[in-house]
């Protein structure tokens, strides 16, 4: 039988605060919630949404992505929404690590909104997760543009749900081609493990998962990245332009593919 969603006017009970009293200052967390824009955004919500649900993140996330909603056995009526976030700058200002993170949020029909966001799957991501996207066709599987070059690919489904304590990143491959940072990735939306990627450095990588070519299979540990898959790109087109900012395959046609450059 369909369920069809409730949604609830919003009201003062309707609108949710979590706040990590661990993780967050108390005068970061005044500087957000007692600023100007924040109370005229506040009181004006009602207008705007007819739910409103948000968090205090410990560290700004440059990038966010919806998965497939789920359905948690055994109460059809309950829901499980999961999100893909990933810190920048490090997770305190004595350690430079960052985080990626699927998050998860129960919501219930018959519940109200009531609910909290919590990590699922932490991991350890060296360098700022600059964006991460999950593969259309298998979501465990996410790539990662870290802020040092690389792009890594993790598997959340062979990660703990904490974090490790030797503080150690474990992608599962590091996708290595580029000479500079970037902010651009695509999924194909129809071929399995089709990976399209761009940087600063001017050049759009092409990256198949399924016929991929491996330069090495040696697990070493270095600069607090341990890894045993380093991945090459099946094709390395030059651009001639720098600062590509983004690149996106087409919906329909699986040969064509945008990208949006800065000019210098």
């Amino acid at each position: 039988m369909d369920i069809e969603p409730i949604i609830i006017p919003i009201e003062e009970h309707n609108i949710e605060i979590q706040q990590q009293e661990d993780d967050i200052e108390s005068d970061g967390y005044d500087q957000v919630f007692q600023s100007n824009e924040f109370c005229r955004w506040r009181k004006n919500s009602p207008y705007l949404y007819n739910v409103l649900f948000y968090e205090l993140l410990a560290c700004p996330s440059p990038t966010v992505q919806w998965l497939d909603q789920h359905t948690i056995k055994g109460d059809p009526k309950c829901d499980y929404y999961r999100l893909i976030i990933g810190t920048q700058g490090g997770r305190t200002p004595t350690d430079s690590r960052n985080e990626l993170m699927v998050t998860g949020e129960h919501g219930g029909y018959e519940m109200g909104i009531r609910g909290s966001m919590h990590p699922y799957v932490p991991m350890y991501h060296i360098g700022d997760v600059n964006k991460a996207r999950a593969m259309p066709q298998n979501t465990f599987k996410i790539a990662s543009f870290s802020s040092i070059n690389d792009i890594f690919l993790f598997d959340y489904s062979k990660h703990p749900s904490k974090l490790n304590p030797d503080g150690i990143c474990r992608p599962q491959a590091i996708l290595r081609g580029h000479t500079d940072e970037g902010f651009a990735l695509s999924w194909h939306p129809m071929q399995q493990g089709l990976l399209l990627s761009s940087a600063q450095d001017g050049k759009m990588c092409v990256w198949n998962l399924e016929k991929m070519s491996i330069n090495s299979t040696t697990t070493t540990v270095h600069n607090g990245i341990e890894c045993n898959t380093i991945i090459d790109p099946v094709e390395i087109i030059d651009s001639e332009r720098t600062l590509v900012d983004a690149i996106q395959w087409h919906p329909k046609y699986e040969n064509m593919f945008t990208l949006i450059d800065i000019p210098e």
